[in-house]
């Protein structure tokens, strides 16, 4: 079964961290395990440049939540950032 996914990334160096969710996975018939950090990375394109600048092996990666429901995966992403976002290192800007 492929199922939407929220997960979070974070830089092992700096320890900033991003928050962030999935759906296309599922058209493209594969599992979170087989999509992240494989062919998807992150829609910021912030955070695109950070892991440039630092390697993607020096990033940690978590999947959080799995859901069929692409929007049960934003809404626990946008509660995780809103939690999260007045801390420094939180790399979401918003939410």
């Amino acid at each position: 079964m492929y199922l939407a996914y929220t997960y979070l990334i974070t830089n092992k160096i700096t320890n900033q961290f991003y928050y962030g969710s999935r759906y296309q996975n599922v058209g493209l018939k594969r599992t979170a395990i087989q999509d992240f950090w494989i062919y998807y990375f992150t829609s910021s394109k912030f955070v695109e440049e950070i892991i440039k600048q630092y390697s993607k092996e020096s990033f940690e990666y978590k999947i959080l939540y799995e859901s069929e429901n692409y929007h049960n995966c934003y809404w626990m992403e946008q509660d995780l950032i809103k939690e999260n976002i007045k801390n420094p290192l939180c790399l979401n800007k918003q939410y």
